[in-house]
């Protein structure tokens, strides 16, 4: 006898291929093996008119899941093909191309990749706050330099971003103190300079793990299925603070695969093609392990 829904979303699943809702190893097959094998199954067992409709809920629910992506432009797809504009300007929208589109593909999921390049960690959780989920959906969040930051100002602010929320920010980055020297660049300039007086790399650091604990516990507590990669976890992991009770950052390590063993992006700064394809493999393999 098949069993119902209930028990095929409660198992030690972690893909949502289990038809039985727990575990025996088809997170890793392709998606023409994988509904061959769900249709030999489906033979091999008496199925009742209660446990069909079992069955098509399942089906129902898997279409209507979504993989949320949260990052900056490492997950934008910042220089890839269709993300790559002259002058290295990153597209007007983000690129298919980019992991969180290749990991929704794996999964089975609609993907929202809600990233900005150049976004702080604190414009992310901003974002994670603000936006609305169902209890299917799965975040992915690639956290960036704790160096990185975001002052709220009033709309039309000199180097502000306004979003859909009609909120408008100014980020806190190294790469605003350039050579560029006019009224508009100097006042940009001035401002993230006297940021970077006043917020040191201890305070950065406290800031940034705030930060991180604020996105899951708001996660957890919603019962949203969330994960957190690093780039360089070797060292982005060093300086947790140890008050600060986490459930889901991956030790995965990511930095190889995104700067060492493939080709870069167009821009020769961000990963290529190849790094994304293996960024949303291994992420996908971590999330298939069961729970």
């Amino acid at each position: 006898m098949s069993p119902s829904v209930k028990q095929m979303t409660k198992g030690t699943c972690g893909c949502g291929r289990s038809p039985t809702g727990n575990c025996i190893g088809w997170h890793g097959l392709s998606k023409e093996v994988y509904e061959q094998k769900l249709a030999e199954y489906k033979n091999q067992v008496e199925v009742t008119p209660e446990e069909d409709e079992a069955w098509k809920e399942l089906a129902k629910r898997k279409k209507l899941s979504r993989l949320f992506a949260f990052g900056c432009s490492f997950t934008y797809g910042h220089g890839l093909d269709d993300c790559w504009i002259d002058n290295n300007r990153p597209g007007y929208v983000h690129s298919k191309l980019a992991w969180p589109d290749h990991l929704g593909s794996l999964l089975d999921r609609e993907v929202l990749n809600l990233s900005e390049p150049g976004c702080s960690n604190q414009e992310m959780l901003r974002r994670i706050l603000s936006t609305s989920y169902k209890q299917d959906d799965v975040v992915i969040i690639l956290w960036t330099h704790y160096s990185r930051d975001v002052i709220y100002v009033e709309k039309g602010f000199p180097g502000s971003n306004t979003d859909e929320h009609n909120v408008s920010y100014l980020p806190i980055a190294s790469w605003q103190v350039g050579d560029r020297s006019n009224s508009y660049f100097d006042q940009v300039k001035s401002i993230v300079n006297n940021y970077y007086m006043a917020h040191g790399d201890i305070d950065q650091v406290m800031r940034k793990w705030l930060t991180i604990h604020h996105a899951e516990t708001h996660l957890n507590y919603l019962g949203i299925k969330n994960y957190s990669f690093f780039v360089n976890s070797r060292t982005d992991l060093d300086d947790k603070l140890d008050f600060l009770d986490f459930k889901n950052l991956q030790t995965t390590y990511l930095y190889d695969i995104m700067f060492v063993n493939n080709e870069l992006a167009l821009d020769g700064q961000h990963p290529g093609k190849q790094a994304h394809k293996e960024m949303a493999e291994k992420m996908f393999e971590i999330i298939s392990k069961p729970q």
